[in-house]
C-alpha cells in the first residue's frame, strides 16, 4: 500500500501544478484583455479629439 500512497501524492502534486499553471495563464489573459481595452479606449479618445467634423455644406 505505501506505493499507492506515494502514487496518490505524485498525482495530487501534478494536479496542483497543472491548476497553478492554468491560473497563471488565465491571469495573463486577463491582463492582456485589460491592456487591449485600455489601448482601444485611448485610441477612440484620440480619434474623437483630433478628428475633423465631416459635415458637408451646400453653398
Amino acid at each position: 500500500m505505501p506505493e499507492l500512497d506515494e502514487e496518490q501524492i505524485k498525482h495530487e502534486a501534478a494536479r496542483r501544478e497543472y491548476c497553478r499553471q492554468c491560473i497563471v495563464e488565465f491571469q495573463k489573459l486577463g491582463y492582456l484583455d485589460s491592456y487591449l481595452e485600455e489601448v482601444f479606449d485611448r485610441k477612440q479618445r484620440l480619434m474623437s479629439k483630433f478628428s475633423t467634423p465631416t459635415t458637408y455644406r451646400n453653398d
